[in-house]
Order: structure tokens, then sequence, then C-alpha cells
């Protein structure tokens, strides 16, 4: 999974012209990221998923110097899996 996060060059345009929230529009189906202001939002289906996107986060904003005012985490719902063998 590649959740996409976006480069220090990218981040400063966004903040000169005065962008101040971005998504990963390439969101998997098991997890993605948004920033607002700086406020950032997780969303997960999974446990693993989670956790990378925390270590990734962690990592992301060192890298580009980004000081994170708040974090929150969504757990996706699951689909329910239907089965073709199921009796009403």
């Amino acid at each position: 999974m590649n959740f996409g996060w976006i480069d220090a060059g990218l981040l400063r345009d966004f903040q000169a012209e005065g962008t101040d929230a971005h998504t990963d529009s390439a969101r998997s189906r098991m997890a993605g990221w948004s920033v607002s202001d700086a406020d950032i939002l997780i969303s997960f289906k999974r446990v693993l998923a989670r956790e990378r996107l925390l270590a990734e986060l962690q990592s992301w904003t060192s890298s580009v110097g980004f000081d994170v005012r708040t974090h929150f985490r969504k757990v996706r719902p699951r689909e329910k899996v239907k089965s073709a063998n199921r009796r009403v």
C-alpha cells in the first residue's frame, strides 16, 4: 500500500497559495489520510493499515517539518460478506 504522502516542496507550494487542506486523492479502499490546517485524519479498515499510517505520519511530519495540532483516527466499516449459500 502506498498512502501517497506529499513531499516538502508540494506542501510549501500549497502553503504559499494559502491552501491548508489536502487529501490522498488516490485513496486505497483500505486506508487514507486528510490534512486540514494542522489537523490530520487517518481512516482505515484494518489494524495493520492503521499502524502503517501512524508510522508513516510520524516519518512524514519529521521529513517535511509539519507540526500536527491534532490527529484523528476513523475506522472505516468493513463491507458485509454475502454468502452464496445463505438461506433466508
